[in-house]
């Protein structure tokens, strides 16, 4: 009876098993990029407060005013970039780039301090020298086509071999900072800054950045007005707002889909009670219990519900993958809460759809 009904209802399965994917896969994408942001926020924008500006009167005023306020000074970064062009000829972005270059010391000192404040998070590297070098790409940087690593690149009549390309929170992803990063060796940054003037960036950690909007109001009032401050409390709420409204969406879609999938499955499946009601008496009078009725209703019932489970599942575990290579992030965590949500409320609708099965049939 049970193989009849699946060849009978192979579309109707079909059409669960598609929904069932698009529900998991709307949920676990809500629930990953939500993990994301909580996961990532810290990193992306590593610092309270960073601007850029060479004033030593201006420094010493946000000094002054952190101090003054309730939150507590716990980093205070100051380093040195020059802007350099740089042409790549061969592959995949080729062509001229400009780069906000560092020194290879002051890439370590920062990683350093960066380490103590999230450990685990902060990528370093080993010593360079010569016409070595490195590229760091923004911690917001998801993916992409363009490749720096194993490549040669000109500065001027001078080639410098990139060694290696990763992420790290180096600038954050503020408003200051929106290129890639090249790290050269000390001598290499001596000899690229001749005739131009290094600029500054300051990077600013404070305790309780979260609730930090009075000392952002402070701290904007002492800043000249040619020059932007990036805030991570403006961030960090605008961004929760986004992803508060993205997550809502994600997850009300779910709750349609899944109340849609359940209620095809359980009039699906009483439909096919009603049908078999004759047979099941027939079986009840030739001396079938009532526990080996219910034990055929419930593979019956379970069947009909656990291959498009399964179907759904496998499909959505492609698309999710697909996420996770773009945000470049572990998902196991939010896709596992997602699938046993889901398949919560799959146990809710197969008991009730086996206690109203057994009502019609016995």
């Amino acid at each position: 009876n049970i193989t009849f009904r699946i060849k009978g209802n192979y579309r109707s399965l079909a059409m669960l098993a598609v929904m069932t994917a698009t529900t998991i896969t709307a949920f676990g994408t809500s629930l990953s990029l939500r993990y994301y942001v909580d996961a990532t926020h810290h990193i992306e924008f590593p610092y309270s407060f960073s601007y850029v500006l060479n004033d030593q009167k201006v420094d010493d005023k946000v000094i002054e005013t952190i101090n003054a306020s309730k939150h507590k000074l716990l980093l205070n970064e100051k380093l040195n970039y020059i802007r350099v062009p740089m042409k790549i000829d061969e592959g995949m972005g080729h062509g001229t780039s400009k780069f906000e270059t560092i020194r290879y010391s002051d890439f370590v000192r920062i990683s350093k301090e960066l380490e103590k404040q999230y450990p685990g998070k902060v990528h370093t590297y080993p010593k360079i020298a010569g016409n070595q070098t490195f590229v760091v790409f923004s911690p917001a940087t998801i993916g992409g086509l363009i490749s720096y690593k194993g490549k040669t690149g000109t500065v001027g009549e001078t080639q410098y071999h990139v060694l290696d390309e990763f992420s790290s929170p180096l600038f954050g992803s503020g408003i200051l900072y929106q290129g890639d990063c090249l790290v050269v060796s000390d001598e290499a940054f001596e000899t690229l800054s001749k005739g131009q003037k290094p600029q500054v960036f300051h990077g600013i950690i404070v305790s309780d950045p979260k609730n930090s909007l009075e000392l952002a109001k402070s701290l904007q009032s002492v800043m000249p007005k040619d020059t932007k401050l990036f805030m991570y409390v403006t961030k960090y709420l605008g961004t929760y707002t986004y992803m508060g409204l993205f997550y809502f969406l994600g997850s009300f879609m779910s709750i349609v889909f899944i109340l849609a999938t359940g209620s095809i499955m359980y009039f699906k499946i009483l439909s096919e009670a009603l049908a078999d009601k004759s047979k099941y008496d027939i079986l009840k009078k030739v001396g079938m219990s009532r526990k080996e009725i219910k034990k055929a209703v419930s593979m019956q019932v379970g069947l009909s519900l656990i291959l498009p489970l399964g179907v759904g599942i496998l499909h959505s575990l492609f698309a999710i993958d697909a996420l996770r290579r773009m945000l470049n992030i572990s998902l196991v965590l939010p896709t596992a809460v997602a699938i046993s949500i889901f398949a919560l409320f799959y146990a809710v609708f197969y008991v009730a759809t086996t206690k109203k099965f057994m009502k019609l049939v016995y």
